[in-house]
């Protein structure tokens, strides 16, 4: 995830955008003309799916009462889930 946040933000803060959210930076980033519409909704849905694996393996460590960290157990997701 840090990948798709890192360009983002850097992308965001050469067109000066104040967005803090990676969502809205897309957004800002897409409107001023810098990646296109169908990139942009790549972005925002790979952003998506690792926030939502992420949080399902907090869920996961909670309850399995073990430390939680921001990592995805990859032996749990199936082939679909593992495709790029």
């Amino acid at each position: 995830m840090l990948p798709i946040i890192s360009f983002v933000r850097a992308m965001a803060l050469r067109i000066n955008s104040t967005a803090r959210a990676t969502a809205d930076r897309i957004s800002d980033v897409t409107a001023a003309g810098k990646i296109g519409e169908i990139d942009a909704v790549k972005l925002i849905r790979a952003h998506e799916r690792a926030l939502n694996l992420i949080l399902h393996q907090r869920l996961e460590d909670l309850r399995d009462r073990v430390p939680s960290l921001s990592r995805v157990d990859m032996r749990v997701l199936s082939r679909q889930e593992k495709k790029p």
